[in-house]
């Protein structure tokens, strides 16, 4: 799992930095957290994740998949939406910006857009 996450967040310019140090991704176990800026860097990613576990015969399931922005205190995204607020210990706001039905349907365009183009 380290060397397959390792070679998709390589491929992609992900991660946060934190002081001189640059954060990609956390695993435990069959869990991954990957850090990105932007949702096309996230999907470039999950693309690359894609590719270099499909010859080991892993994937990724898509239907536990959850997408979280980092954002500073404020308003909530967009009317309308389904947003959680949760605050970690550096005061920062964890903010979920789609629903999950939206998130799901976000990846699988990114992930598959044949497929979705032909719906």
């Amino acid at each position: 799992m380290d060397w397959v996450l390792g070679k998709a967040v390589d491929q992609s310019d992900c991660g946060e930095s934190l002081g001189n140090t640059k954060i990609t991704d956390l695993v435990f176990a069959d869990d991954a957290v990957i850090f990105a800026e932007s949702l096309e860097i996230l999907v470039m990613a999950l693309e690359a994740l894609h590719e270099e576990a499909q010859p080991l015969r892993f994937e990724v399931s898509w239907l536990k998949t959850k997408v979280q922005a980092l954002m500073s205190p404020g308003p909530t995204a967009t009317e309308g939406s389904s947003s959680t607020r949760l605050f970690n210990k550096m005061g920062k706001e964890l903010e979920s910006w789609c629903s999950e039905k939206q998130r799901n349907k976000l990846l699988e365009q990114a992930m598959f857009p044949a497929l979705s183009q032909a719906a």
